[in-house]
């Protein structure tokens, strides 16, 4: 572990760096005996990234621990492939790969907004401005919530604001749990999902239907039309003798 942590250069006053918190496809369940803390995410200076679905959801597909600080989307992500064009990444689950790639370009963007900055500063605008069910809570699956761009862009630097603690600012009194005003999106099962999903498939099969009988009948009534007027000239020719 040691050789872990001096093998990562040491980030300057102007710089913040970020990390995924875990492999690519790695495994809460099965990776919990030697997960801990992970590095480099881990260590000093750096920005612990987890993985959330498309609802905004962290599982245990995403390393937990202490190492989390944000989450970011990790699953859905538009993505150009090499000769392939535009592709959809991360459609089984939610991979801290894309997730990290967030981050990164929401610290650059606040870079270039805030350049007089520290690197500290910069980590706590996308910490503090991070989407969470307390403001003045993490956890270990989420850090402190899925970051929210515009808000780390626009946010005021204020060190009575519920969450991390701001760089330089005097230690103040232990702050009380503050619920957010925003409802955290939640994977919700619904339980009419399988019938609306039929209802769904039998309605488009009577619209097919439906439309395939307008077709259909105008060449019908042109074949009964063809019948009747052959009928109707064999019964007029008289019978050769």
């Amino acid at each position: 572990m040691p050789r872990c942590r001096g093998s990562r250069p040491r980030s300057t006053s102007r710089t913040a760096r970020t990390w995924s918190s875990s492999r690519p496809g790695g495994n809460q369940d099965q990776d919990a005996p030697f997960a801990q803390v992970r590095y480099p995410a881990g260590g000093r200076g750096v920005i612990g990234v987890a993985a959330s679905s498309g609802v905004g959801e962290v599982d245990n597909w995403s390393i937990h621990g202490p190492q989390n600080d944000v989450s970011a989307p990790g699953s859905e992500v538009l993505i150009a492939f090499h000769a392939n064009g535009d592709c959809i990444a991360g459609q089984d689950h939610a991979y801290t790969s894309w997730a990290t790639g967030f981050v990164s370009g929401l610290a650059a963007q606040l870079r270039e907004r805030y350049p007089k900055e520290s690197a500290d500063q910069i980590a706590y605008r996308i910490m503090a401005s991070a989407d969470r069910p307390r403001l003045s809570e993490r956890d270990d699956v989420q850090g402190w919530g899925e970051i929210r761009p515009y808000s780390a862009l626009t946010m005021s630097i204020d060190p009575n604001r519920p969450g991390p603690p701001l760089p330089g600012a005097a230690a103040g009194p232990e702050q009380a749990a503050v619920t957010s005003p925003v409802t955290p999106l939640a994977a919700r099962s619904d339980p009419l999902a399988p019938a609306r999903e039929q209802a769904l498939w039998w309605g488009l099969a009577a619209v097919g239907l439906c439309a395939l009988a307008l077709v259909v009948r105008p060449w019908l009534g042109g074949v009964r039309l063809g019948r009747r007027t052959t009928r109707g000239r064999r019964r007029r020719t008289p019978d050769v003798v």
